[in-house]
């Protein structure tokens, strides 16, 4: 009877066992659960990519607008729409896990061409990157969102002159500030993506991430340029004022389009413009009066443009006239 006992004893506690095992899986597989639409294919993958940085709820120079995700799912979820829209993102974060041939530190120009490899090949390359990066999620050990209050820096996007110009990715300075982000287990390799700033890579990269931003290159001037008395335009079109600009205003006679038109001298003084110019021509000091009793002479008027109707600007007309014939033998 006591043996009965015991082996029932036994055997309840080896139910108990293999019952807790079987909770302490289910818990495991939970954290690491998949979204179901994790892994799923980027089925509008370069139709209407986008450099989310340039979002008009971006701020500063982050990976995209900040993120209101509260769990791993949303999360999960959130950056799959945005890797399958972003192909700057994709490339980044690729680089930073590792994973689909990318790694860190590169330089700009791999960069550069990654993502243009991207967007040439958006079902091939895009659509398989973002696969290798969210695989790489998958297999973790653990999927959790954490806050970090420790030193880190993050990488972050120098944005182009506009919304099309792929940006340049860099990585910040040692910095302090509480976040929360993202946190990707394998084992001792943990990586960080911080929520708020788009989804930006947290880490601390002692042996620098990528080569500085580049400089835009410095404005060469024009080897010519208008003279002062025609400012406006581009050398060899010069014009008087911007309203005979020949590319505003296709019926701009020749005589007002400035050299390089095959009209060698000046621009006749339109009747629109006191003088023709952008401004007056210095005009010359009146004549002094005489010391003595006498008539003052004053300089003789300006003589006003001739204008012919219908022709606007053009000079004055003259029917030339004819010699006299000959007198006759």
């Amino acid at each position: 009877m006591k043996n009965r006992k015991s082996g029932v004893i036994s055997l309840v506690l080896a139910g108990l066992v293999v019952f807790v095992m079987m909770a302490l899986g289910l818990i495991g597989m939970e954290s690491s659960k998949v979204h179901p639409a994790i892994l799923s294919a980027c089925t509008d993958v370069g139709v209407k990519p986008v450099f989310l940085a340039y979002d008009s709820a971006t701020m500063g120079q982050n990976f995209g607008p900040p993120s209101t995700a509260t769990n791993v799912a949303a999360v999960q979820a959130d950056l799959h729409v945005r890797r399958c829209s972003d192909p700057a993102l994709t490339v980044a974060h690729a680089a930073y896990y590792g994973v689909d041939g990318l790694s860190l530190p590169m330089t700009q120009l791999q960069f550069q061409a990654a993502v243009q490899d991207e967007l040439q090949h958006p079902t091939v390359v895009w659509r398989n990157r973002v696969r290798a990066i969210e695989a790489y999620e998958a297999s973790a050990s653990s999927l959790t969102l954490s806050q970090s209050t420790a030193n880190y820096q993050t990488l972050y996007f120098q944005k182009g002159a506009s919304a099309w110009v792929i940006p340049q990715l860099a990585s910040s300075t040692m910095i302090r500030v509480p976040a929360t982000v993202f946190v990707i287990r394998h084992g001792s390799v943990v990586k960080e993506l911080k929520l708020n700033c788009g989804y930006q890579p947290h880490d601390i990269f002692p042996n620098g991430v990528i080569t500085p931003p580049v400089s835009p290159p410095p404005v060469v001037p024009p080897t010519h340029s208008c003279p002062p008395q025609w400012p406006y335009g581009t050398w060899p079109i010069c014009k008087d004022g911007p309203s005979h600009d020949p590319l505003v205003n296709p019926d701009v006679p020749d005589q007002v389009k400035g050299p390089g038109t095959g009209i060698t001298g000046p621009a006749t003084p339109p009747v629109d413009s006191p003088c023709g110019f952008a401004t007056c021509p210095t005009s010359p000091p009146p004549t002094a009066p005489p010391s003595g009793p006498g008539p003052v002479t004053l300089p003789p008027p300006t003589t006003p443009p001739v204008t012919i109707p219908g022709i606007s600007h053009d000079p004055p007309v003259t029917t030339p006239i004819s010699p006299p014939p000959p007198p006759s033998a």
